[in-house]
């Protein structure tokens, strides 16, 4: 203890619940601080906020203390709103500031005509600054480390509620982790301190940027990754000459894939906005930049190379948008080419267009996608060259009793017995009792521990047959053989090697000659 020592009364019950009141009201990013942030103003207590020497603001009734750094940096915010008026055009003479003119200007006390003559200046001119904080305030976010959840933070909730009424305080905190290079801690001694300067001018600005977005998110450490920013250019001038060489380029008619396309496009704008509200940036880039190249690659692939010239239009706008918060000199160098009007920054940011999102179209790709996986998993194990290769979809009643377990499960009541007390109520299935048995255990198995989104997707129904028959023109490109499509209930089976029972929904069987 120091003799004389000042303090914050944060142990004030009155102040405290005042100061929960206001985190209540708060927008935490990510919400998981929120405990932290409970058990914090519920332990502080007297604080210490003065010290004998350093840098800092003297106290004003005790001028041989100055104000600790924590303790002097919770309402600042409210200066930034009118610091242009102080330090650039410097209005007001530095002695002449007083508690008087904050008073007005943050809590519209006093007179303003008698208080402009004081401080020598008009009195528009100080209405123009009490508005001026009044249209920024209450701030809405404020970015800081997770290690000052515990001090600075917490102070400032503690000190708006004391000095603002309620309508000005904070309305948002993020609260991040320290960062590491190479997953390592930066340190002096260790060789891996870089000045932002030295960063810029290896990597580039943009290239800097994507790495920072990729390098983390949360409370969770963030770690600088100096291979991913080594290659950070290359990626942003392959996507821009790609934007640059493709715009405006295609086919005029549409075809099947098109609509996946278009699909995946929608979805991906939505669920990136999504998580950039929540300031998860790192999973933003990861579904607007990564798996959005990798089903563009897909989509290439699927259409042999030949874009719809209206769809690779779309792509190439709403990902450039996307990235442009992340990576704006490479999206603006984009859009210029593009020849759209004005700068990208004051673009409206892409909204999905939710009717243009087709779970169906989707989950009937996923299950090709998973189909030709099988293939070539099957080829790579058996090393045969294919001359034909056969696909079965399975019985009608196999689907009947799929999409009764996925009912049940949803229903938390799947179970063997029940589902097959239910199963054999249903004469299409009973003829084939022996089978659904055994498939009633793959079934409780398989879907029985499933959460809701899990089973949401998956009850999604789609025409397993007709998909693959449609496909069948690309799954003989992509195979380099003839490609064959049955159902098990075709009068017409071809199945040498009776592999067609073992198919299920979502799942063909795959006989390769």
């Amino acid at each position: 203890m120091v003799s004389n020592q000042w303090f914050m009364a944060y142990g004030s019950e009155k102040w405290k619940k005042g100061a929960h009141s206001a985190l209540g009201g708060l927008k935490l990013y990510p919400e998981g601080v929120r405990k932290q942030f409970d058990y914090v103003l519920d332990w502080l207590n007297d604080w210490a906020c003065t010290r004998e020497f350093g840098l800092g603001t003297r106290l004003p009734w005790d001028e041989n203390w100055v104000i600790e750094s924590l303790s002097d940096s919770t309402i600042y915010m409210a200066y930034y709103t009118i610091s242009k008026y102080l330090e650039h055009e410097k209005l007001i003479a530095e002695e002449k500031i007083s508690d008087t003119f904050f008073n007005y200007v943050f809590l519209g006390d006093g007179d303003p005509t008698a208080l402009s003559k004081e401080l020598g200046i008009s009195e528009p001119k100080l209405v123009e600054m009490k508005n001026e904080f009044e249209y920024w305030y209450p701030f809405d976010l404020r970015i800081s480390g997770k290690d000052l959840v515990q001090n600075h933070l917490s102070f400032c909730l503690f000190n708006h509620v004391a000095i603002f009424p309620e309508k000005h305080w904070p309305k948002g905190f993020s609260v991040n982790g320290w960062v590491l290079v190479s997953g390592a801690k930066m340190s002096k001694s260790a060789g891996n301190f870089y000045p932002l300067r030295e960063i810029l001018d290896k990597f580039g600005v943009d290239g800097t940027r994507l790495t920072l977005t990729y390098s983390g998110e949360g409370i969770d450490d963030p770690n600088y990754n100096m291979d991913f920013a080594s290659g950070a250019y290359t990626r942003l001038v392959a996507l821009r000459d790609f934007a640059i060489n493709n715009y405006d380029n295609g086919r005029e008619k549409r075809i099947g894939i098109d609509s996946w396309f278009e699909s995946i496009l929608e979805r991906t704008v939505k669920e990136t906005n999504e998580v950039m509200e929540e300031m998860n940036f790192r999973t933003a880039l990861k579904i607007g930049y990564f798996d959005l190249q990798r089903h563009l690659k897909w989509y290439l692939r699927r259409c042999l190379g030949r874009c719809n010239k209206t769809i690779i239009n779309d792509f190439i706008k709403i990902q450039t948008k996307i990235l442009a918060p992340i990576a704006p000199h490479t999206c603006e160098e984009i859009w210029e080419k593009l020849g759209e009007g004005g700068f990208i920054s004051s673009a409206e940011y892409p909204k999905a267009d939710s009717e243009k999102i087709n779970p169906t179209i989707e989950a009937s790709e996923d299950f090709l996608i998973n189909t030709i996986s099988d293939i070539n998993e099957i080829l790579r194990v058996t090393r045969i060259k294919p001359k034909k290769i056969v696909l079965y979809t399975p019985s009608e009643w196999k689907y009947d009793m799929y999409h009764m377990a996925l009912e049940m499960a949803r229903e938390k009541q799947l179970s063997v017995n029940e589902l097959m007390k239910k199963a054999m109520s249903h004469e299409n299935i009973k003829i084939h009792s022996k089978e659904a048995a055994q498939y009633a255990k793959k079934l409780a198995e398989n879907l029985g521990n499933r959460g809701p989104d899990d089973l949401l997707r998956l009850s999604v129904t789609i025409d397993e047959k007709g998909y693959l028959l449609e496909a069948r023109d690309f799954l003989k490109h992509e195979l380099k053989c003839e490609v064959e499509v049955f159902s098990m209930d075709d009068e017409t089976l071809y199945d040498p090697q009776g592999k067609a029972k073992s198919a299920v929904p979502g799942r063909c069987a795959i006989f390769v000659e």
